[in-house]
């Protein structure tokens, strides 16, 4: 049975093992109307706000103090604080959409050293509920970003064939930021969240590694990929019913999340963000500006990356 996504969101249990990638991450739109039981979390039942999404001009006019020593932390891998994860872009060809190895991708998962410290203690918070985080994708070379571009641009283009180029560029903009604006003779101005370490793309597993259901795949470029889907579902009147799995696993991620720091981007439920531009939009756009205004996590290409030890390759 094929979900009429068009009028109603029937969100459950796979039908079949066939709708799963090689980890077992769920990347289809075929449901059973019977639901899986929802995890038990105190975040289940708080709401998400409901967000307009952030102006990519907004973001770009936040500046970055190089002078605030964050600056200079360096990149770590987060698999060795614990946390489990399989760099998506690195997959030669069980990543769809992408199918293939995305150009410029790294295996390792890299983050700035405050911004996997919090990870972890999140992931650590969410094994007393039989929880744990997943991580598919962190520091990001601009290389792949520009992929990532071309990949998305590619497809709205094909899709849309009637579109101006003004059309695809701000569809594009909503699922990945822009490298065409990125000066390596200035690389902190307007650095893509990614590229700064202080950006991470996660999903929650049970104890076993499992994936909980979501709502849609990561890198989904359908409105259902928008954080706050369910809830503005809920204000239109649903049946929680149908879709209360998924609801609820994305405001334990949500709120497990933004215990410990991080922001989250509305269009995606899987990526969060701390001390880039990203992070400080957000905080703006909740009522919780920082007094400075300013991020702290520039560009993170010309960082040291840290020795491997047994995690993939070096970047």
């Amino acid at each position: 049975m094929q979900a009429d996504l068009s009028t109603q969101v029937v969100l459950g249990r796979p039908v079949s093992a066939d709708n799963y990638d090689a980890r077992g991450h769920f990347c289809s739109v075929y449901w059973e109307t019977a639901g899986e039981a929802s995890v038990s979390h105190p975040f289940s039942t708080r709401p998400i706000p409901i967000l307009t999404p952030p102006n990519v001009s907004d973001r770009n006019a936040i500046q970055v103090d190089t002078n605030d020593p964050r600056s200079q932390e360096p990149l770590v891998e987060v698999r060795e604080l614990g946390i489990n994860g399989d760099n998506y872009y690195a997959r030669q060809d069980t990543n769809p959409p992408y199918n293939a190895a995305i150009k410029g991708a790294i295996a390792r998962l890299l983050l700035r050293e405050g911004a996997a410290t919090r990870l972890a203690l999140a992931d650590d918070r969410l094994k007393a509920f039989g929880l744990r985080l997943f991580v598919f994708d962190g520091y990001r070379p601009i290389a792949t970003q520009e992929g990532l571009w071309q990949h998305f641009w590619s497809q709205f283009e094909t899709a849309n064939p009637q579109w101006s180029e003004a059309e695809i560029e701000r569809e594009t903009q909503k699922i990945v930021a822009d490298p065409r604006s990125f000066d390596p003779e200035h690389p902190n101005r307007n650095p893509p969240p990614h590229a700064t370490g202080g950006a991470v793309d996660l999903t929650l597993t049970d104890a076993t590694g499992a994936p909980l259901d979501l709502g849609t795949p990561f890198d989904d470029s359908t409105s259902i990929a928008a954080t706050a889907f369910f809830e503005m579902e809920l204000e239109k009147g649903r049946d929680r019913e149908v879709f209360d799995v998924c609801l609820s696993n994305r405001r334990i991620l949500y709120w497990s999340m933004r215990e410990v720091g991080f922001t989250n981007y509305s269009n995606e439920w899987w990526h969060y963000d701390f001390g880039n531009s990203m992070h400080v939009l957000s905080l703006k756009m909740l009522g919780e500006p920082l007094a400075t205004g300013a991020a702290w996590y520039g560009y993170a290409g010309g960082l040291r990356a840290p020795r491997s030890r047994g995690c993939g390759p070096g970047a």
